[in-house]
Parts: structure tokens; sequence; C-alpha cells
């Protein structure tokens, strides 16, 4: 079983279902191929990790909707949290 839930192919994030140790590796499925992740810290159940690099002001997508877009400079294999990113739900009002 997977420890973590992509549903979307233009999701740039997944969700860590159990905590993702640092160091961890993960394979992804994007596009036809795969892609491996390593997890730069911990990522706790829950959570969620960047599958890619996002520029900062680019768009967090996850189950293919933007939830976001990053304060700053986000490498592959981050925790994605509220200190990284934006609030689509909080732009909204």
């Amino acid at each position: 079983m997977q420890d973590f839930l992509k549903i979307n192919d233009n999701d740039n994030v997944v969700v860590a279902l159990n905590t993702i140790p640092a160091g961890e590796k993960i394979t992804v499925s994007v596009g036809d191929g795969q892609k491996t992740v390593t997890a730069r810290e911990e990522i706790p159940a829950g959570h969620k990790m960047a599958i890619f690099d996002i520029p900062e002001g680019g768009e967090v997508i996850k189950y293919g909707y933007r939830i976001g877009n990053a304060k700053e400079n986000i490498t592959e294999g981050s925790w994605i949290c509220l200190l990284y990113t934006s609030d689509a739900a909080d732009e909204a009002r």
C-alpha cells in the first residue's frame, strides 16, 4: 500500500497517508511515467509534500485544484504547510 495519495495528473503535491520519514523515496505516477521523489524532511500524516519544484508565486495543485500559491521557492520533496503557501480559500473571502 502507498503511504501517499495523488488524485489528479496535474497535482504537484501528494498527501501523506502515513508519516513519510525524511530521506524516504516514493515513486509517483506522472503523465505516462513515474518519478522518484525523496522526502527532504519528515512529512506528517495528512500533510502535503511537493513532488516538483514550485517557484515563488507558483500554484500549489492538490486533487486537480489550486489550493494556494507558494510564498517562496519550494523544493521537490519538501513539506508543504501554510508557512510556505497562501491559502486559496482565504483569497476568495
